[in-house]
């Protein structure tokens, strides 16, 4: 209901992960109704991810985001294979932010496994699309 304001908000309580799209819809004093523009939000739920991958789709740089802790350790692998499986990319980091040039790979979707440097435990993997 319209507060008089002008100002309107909601929260979505379990917005879906990545790309959400909302609009508004009015109905007058005549019963005509209107609807916005479609606005589209992006969530991203740091608590339950363990790494992200931005932009995505993406066509020259890619960033990984470790959000989580890395429980102390050092170094991490980080590998990026492509749809067939075939590691493409290998870099190791001790930064929780990291940036690679993919402007090299052929489009497609790619996967991302984080790897941690002394027990091979995968802390965390993604995937992005390559425009």
């Amino acid at each position: 209901k319209a507060n008089g304001s002008g100002s309107y908000s909601f929260i979505d309580k379990d917005p879906d992960h990545g790309r959400n799209f909302y609009r508004l819809k009015q109905q007058d004093l005549n019963n005509v109704t209107s609807y916005s523009k479609t606005e589209e939000v992006k969530y991203f739920n740091h608590d339950d991810d363990k790494l992200h991958i931005y932009p995505n789709p993406a066509a020259h740089m890619i960033n990984l985001d470790l959000s989580a802790k890395i429980d102390g350790r050092e170094q991490y692998d980080i590998q990026v294979s492509n749809c067939y499986g075939f590691i493409v990319r290998q870099a190791t980091s001790s930064q929780t932010n990291w940036q690679t040039n993919i402007s090299n790979l052929r489009p497609g979707t790619y996967l991302v496994r984080v790897l941690g440097k002394r027990d091979r435990n995968l802390i965390g993997q993604a995937k992005f699309v390559k425009l």
